[in-house]
């Protein structure tokens, strides 16, 4: 099953996003991207994007925006 991930994965992720994933061995199924043109609202790239992840750090970046804005 690991291996019909993977190849999956090789055909729709990026390169650069699989080297770094084979290089830290880290398996493709623990990663979710999903990535939309802002112009045309189009998904450009959609990997295991209806995985419930932690967003860990960007829920601080956000909270930060909306304090920032918030507060002035």
């Amino acid at each position: 099953m690991a291996l019909a991930a993977t190849a999956v994965a090789d055909d729709r992720l990026p390169p650069g996003v699989r080297s770094v994933l084979n290089l830290r061995d880290i398996p493709a199924e623990t990663l979710s991207v999903h990535v939309v043109e802002l112009d045309t609202g189009k998904s450009v790239l959609s990997w295991n994007a209806d995985v419930a992840r932690n967003p860990a750090s960007t829920m601080k970046l956000l909270t930060t925006l909306a304090a920032l804005d918030l507060l002035g």
